[in-house]
């Protein structure tokens, strides 16, 4: 795909070994390149290990302190979901976003307002409402939580919840999927994922 570079050494004469490898952790990494499918795919699987590094690059701010969504990043988590194995999607995306919004375990590192978690809320609503709708025989059967944790953080992040809905989830998410993720995450709280 691409071709070894080198660069000319100062002592060795050997170079600066450069690969394309390398080009492609740097177009992701360091140039925050997330417009292809293909390079999520690569990095994503490459630190599978590593998660934080790739959900923390979901949500970000531009310089005028606006919120930036990363969809094909929450793509390409989703894509690497199924209905037996889920664990990345609860134990990552879901908990980061969790915590995130409840400012835990510092990963409100970008020091998000009050309006940007309540879309980053209705951006993670949505794509487990879709996981969900994807998945639903393997809820019944539990392997997946019966309480969609967008139930967890209507519950225990009233604030983020009641804003979002005040704001009729800025569009991102529509009212008739929200109701439908409460009625069933309210019907059995009990059971509900454990962020802990």
């Amino acid at each position: 795909l691409l071709e070894n570079l080198q660069f000319q050494g100062d002592d060795d004469g050997l170079g600066t070994f450069y690969n394309g490898e390398n080009i492609l952790e740097d177009l992701f990494s360091s140039y925050n390149y997330y417009k292809s499918p293909m390079l999520n795919q690569w990095y994503f699987l490459k630190y599978k290990d590593e998660p934080y590094d790739f959900v923390n690059r979901i949500f970000d701010k531009a310089p005028n302190n606006n919120i930036i969504v990363h969809t094909l990043l929450i793509e390409t988590i989703e894509k690497n979901t199924t209905g037996t194995n889920h664990d990345y999607y609860d134990d990552n995306f879901a908990n980061y976003v969790y915590d995130l919004i409840r400012d835990e375990n510092g990963m409100n590192s970008k020091h998000f307002t009050i309006e940007q978690k309540a879309r980053i809320f209705c951006y993670f609503a949505n794509s487990e409402y879709k996981m969900r709708e994807k998945y639903r025989q393997y809820i019944t059967s539990n392997v997946w939580d019966p309480m969609p944790w967008t139930c967890l953080i209507m519950l225990r992040c009233k604030e983020i919840y009641q804003y979002a809905r005040t704001h009729k989830y800025f569009g991102i998410s529509s009212p008739k999927m929200m109701e439908e993720l409460e009625h069933e995450g309210f019907s059995d709280e009990s059971d509900g994922p454990d962020p802990e």
